[in-house]
Formats: structure tokens, sequence, C-alpha cells
């Protein structure tokens, strides 16, 4: 139909990797799922030592890290630590107001009560929980709202095939063994389809992931006035940011905020000129 009207669209495949474990976090949460149902004395200690800051920092310290279970995994009631929460709450407490970290906690990573009789009903194990969770709040309120801003700032019409409504309920419903095998991969279905039709180089080869940073880039930090946007801004004092933070940021470990403080410096003073 579009071709006959002389028209493009952008397919974009955004969906699969959030429905059916493709990220390492979710594998790991699938990892720790299977600890707490076969070894649960193991799970049990770990989660003791990995409940405070103090025993989280000190088993990474000793070479441990993989084995920390992250404060936002979570039974009951349910909780997960989303792809995209770049920051753990350890890290944003040093940056902004402890209440307001605490309260945004709950916006992503849950499932809304809506649904639990649908959890209950269907008994949804966590790796179904956690498709559900991705589909009813990350992909529409966070990944589907980049690639609309993305593609509609240039007037490109996108779609998305892998989140048509029966394509979403039917990666949902799917059993943790379609997802992640053995403990050993990530989004077997999907991979093993591919692997059919197309071959083993696509349908195994990993992720290349994201460029380095353009800001690290001298010239680029220089012309865009990186720093000086940032330490000239009134949002630390006008925002529930902690003192220091202005400063802070720029610093390690905390640098990995340089981006988005950048841009939230220049849409607060965009605001507060009515530009």
């Amino acid at each position: 139909r579009i071709r006959e009207f002389d028209r493009k669209v952008m397919l974009i495949s955004d969906g699969p990797d959030e429905l059916l474990g493709g990220y390492g976090v979710d594998r790991r949460a699938y990892q720790i799922d299977m600890m707490r149902r076969f070894n649960p004395v193991k799970y049990s200690a770990l989660k003791a030592v990995s409940w405070k800051y103090r025993g989280r920092r000190t088993m990474s310290q000793i070479g441990y890290g993989a084995s920390v279970i992250p404060p936002g995994y979570g039974v009951s009631p349910f909780h997960f630590d989303p792809q995209h929460q770049t920051n753990g709450p350890d890290i944003l407490k040093r940056v902004f107001e402890t209440s307001l970290v605490d309260d945004a906690a709950n916006n992503y990573g849950v499932v809304d009560p809506i649904y639990d009789d649908v959890v209950s009903e269907l008994g949804y194990d966590e790796t179904q929980q956690r498709a559900l969770g991705y589909a009813s709040s990350s992909l529409p309120d966070m990944f589907n709202l980049r690639t609309d801003k993305a593609f509609m700032h240039t007037s490109v019409e996108s779609r998305l095939p892998f989140q048509t409504v029966d394509a979403v309920e039917f990666m949902i419903a799917l059993p943790a063994e379609m997802r992640f095998g053995k403990g050993d991969t990530t989004k077997k279905l999907l991979r093993s389809s591919v692997n059919r039709h197309i071959g083993p180089e696509v349908a195994y080869r990993s992720k290349h992931g994201f460029a380095s940073q353009l800001y690290d880039t001298p010239d680029v930090w220089k012309a865009m006035n990186f720093e000086e946007t940032i330490l000239e801004s009134s949002m630390f004092s006008e925002l529930p940011f902690k003192r220091g933070t202005r400063e802070k940021v720029l610093t390690q470990p905390f640098n990995k905020f340089v981006w988005p403080m950048f841009v939230l410096a220049r849409l607060h003073q965009q605001m507060k000129s009515g530009d």
C-alpha cells in the first residue's frame, strides 16, 4: 500500500529485545530466578549481602560483582531493573534527593496492578512478568517515544512490526525456555527462526553496541560548551539536586551524567526564556 502511493516507511525492529529477554540485565535476572528456585540458601545469602550498598561495594571490590543481586530485583512485590535504567539508585541518590529517587523507582520495572488478575489467572512466571512490564511501560513511554521524536522530527513515518498486538501478546506468553534456553542464550525463539531462514552468522552474532560518546571528542566538547553549560546552569539550585552536584557530574564515576545534564540544562534554560 505504501509503495502504491509512492511513499516511504521506516521499519523499526524494537520489541523482541524487551519482550524476549534480549538484554544482559534480563538474562542475569533469569539466572537469579533459577538460583532462587533451585538454590534458595545461596540466593538468601547473596540477597542479604547485596541488600546494603556497603555489601554490594565490598563484593565488587573482591571480584564478586557478578554475584551481586541488584537491589531492584524483587518477587513480592515484583520488581526488576529494566535495560534503560542506566544508573542504579546507589548513584542516583548521590545526585538527586533520596525521596525523588524512591518515588521514581516504581515508574518502570514493575507490572501495573491493573494486570494483577491476568498475571494470577495465567500463572505468569518472572520472565513473562518482565515482558509485560516492558510492554506496558518501558516500550510505550520510553523506547517508542524516542522513536517517534527521532523520526517525526524529520517527517519520516516509522512502523514497529514486532509490536502489533498479536505479536506482543505472543511474546509475553512465551515460557522462559523460549527466551533463554538453558540460560545460555537470549531471544532463543527468534534466533532459531533467523538461523533457519537466514543463517547462523546473523542469528547468533552479538550486539555491537553504540559508539563512544560524542562528547568524548575534545573538539566536540569544546565546540558545544559542555562544561560551561553545566557549570553555569541555574537548574542545580532550582531543581531537587543535592548540593555539589553541579561540579560532581563532571568527575568520575558521575561523568555518565554529562550528556543528560547538558540536555537538561539546555532545556531548563529554554523553558525559562520561553523559547
